[in-house]
């Protein structure tokens, strides 16, 4: 019984013992730092620039293919994390307090400087225990994609797994037709040739890539994809000729959201301006009647009109040297003129409605640069579509 127990127990040491040695160490990825202009003022490109650049590492620390695991809570930012252990620099000492703080084996930070059209990416890989400092950089053209950088600095400094994808691409052209030859660039370097409108793409690190396709007669095609591990990543393409007249800027819902603005304005501006139409129908359709004032001295009585509206009889008399005869119908057609300004009111909302709506359909359906044109400058950071394994 004594030696199950024992043996049980030695079970038991060896099955968590063994999970706490396969653990992966933790890293944490600290906000990179956008570093201020000659001015003292931060531009806010670089600090978009900086944003997707850490998104890009903590979804790679993230990923399979990682040697370590990102520690738990710690989405920090370099600067906030300085302040509050009251770094004045970034020496080894107190970054490794910073590190011990969100249990981080391994700390990642580093900052963004913006030279002429260059960005300066400068990264740092802190080994918390050993204080031992590791650095890293490259320089991004303005407005490039940051996947491919963000990917060469990790792996760099931090190293990655072996773990592989597959993506399928599948190219056609505007009409459908397969395109029979084309080279398929996976972040800008060439990984396949097209066959019948189709290549395989394998031996792809899990995570964000820039798939490209160069094929004769037809505009450049890039998009970014995301590669899973355990099924192959599918995506169709569609590629337009060099001739071919620009796609229109995705408005999708939004132009069908500004049709309705449209025409729900001209029906708002229609409904005002028949009512300021129909007003000023009533307020003439009854003759005001007035008889000359006996206390006037014999001067004559003036017509009283509209612009009397709101002033008392003793006003009129003093004004008109006329009376009032039939003071219900003056009092109708002064309410129907205030009606007036009411649908001028309406229709004018109505006016700048359509007007707007009209200015919004037009920049919507106006050709912008598609994203399969020739080699363009491309945005400061890269918008990935879903892309489900097939």
């Amino acid at each position: 019984m004594a030696r199950a127990l024992a043996s049980a127990c030695l079970l038991l040491v060896v099955c968590f013992g063994g999970s706490a040695w396969a653990a992966r160490q933790k890293i944490a990825v600290l906000g990179l730092e956008a570093a201020p202009g000659p001015s003292g003022a931060v531009d806010p490109a670089m600090t978009q620039v900086a944003r997707a650049i850490t998104k890009e590492l903590r979804q790679r620390a993230q990923s399979q293919t990682s040697p370590y695991e990102l520690a738990p809570n710690s989405n920090k930012e370099l600067t906030d994390e300085k302040l509050l252990m009251s770094c004045d620099n970034e020496a080894a000492s107190c970054m490794a307090a910073i590190g011990a703080g969100l249990a981080a084996d391994i700390l990642l930070y580093g900052r963004v400087e913006k030279r002429g059209q260059l960005y300066r990416v400068s990264l740092k890989r802190l080994d918390v225990k050993a204080k031992s400092v590791a650095a890293g950089g490259e320089e991004l053209p303005v407005g490039s994609a940051v996947v491919g950088l963000a990917k060469r600095l990790y792996i760099k400094l931090v190293g990655e797994i072996s773990v592989d994808g597959a993506l399928i691409v599948r190219a056609t052209s505007a009409n459908g037709a397969p395109i029979t030859a084309g080279t398929v660039l996976i972040d800008e370097t060439p990984r396949g040739t097209l066959a019948a409108g189709q290549a395989t793409v394998s031996g792809l690190p899990e995570g964000r890539h820039v798939l490209a396709i160069e094929a004769g007669g037809y505009r450049r095609f890039e998009q970014t994809v995301t590669i899973r591990v355990g099924a192959p990543t599918t995506l169709d393409a569609r590629l337009l000729g060099r001739d071919a007249p620009s796609e229109p800027a995705s408005s999708g819902g939004n132009a069908g959201l500004w049709k309705i603005s449209l025409g729900t304005s001209l029906l708002v501006g229609a409904a005002g301006g028949g009512l300021a139409v129909f007003s000023f129908y009533r307020m003439t359709r009854d003759e005001v009647t007035t008889t000359i004032d006996p206390d006037a001295g014999g001067l004559p009585a003036l017509d009283v009109g509209s612009e009397d509206c709101g002033r008392t009889p003793a006003q009129i008399k003093a004004t008109k040297h006329a009376i009032v005869t039939n003071p219900e119908v003056f009092s109708a057609a002064c309410s129907w003129k205030t009606r007036i300004y009411y649908g001028f009111g309406v229709a004018g909302v109505g006016a700048v409605g359509a007007v707007v709506s009209l200015v919004m359909l037009a920049r919507g359906s106006s050709p912008e640069t598609s994203r399969t044109s020739a080699r363009r400058t491309k945005p400061a950071f890269a918008v990935t579509p879903i892309v489900t394994p097939s």
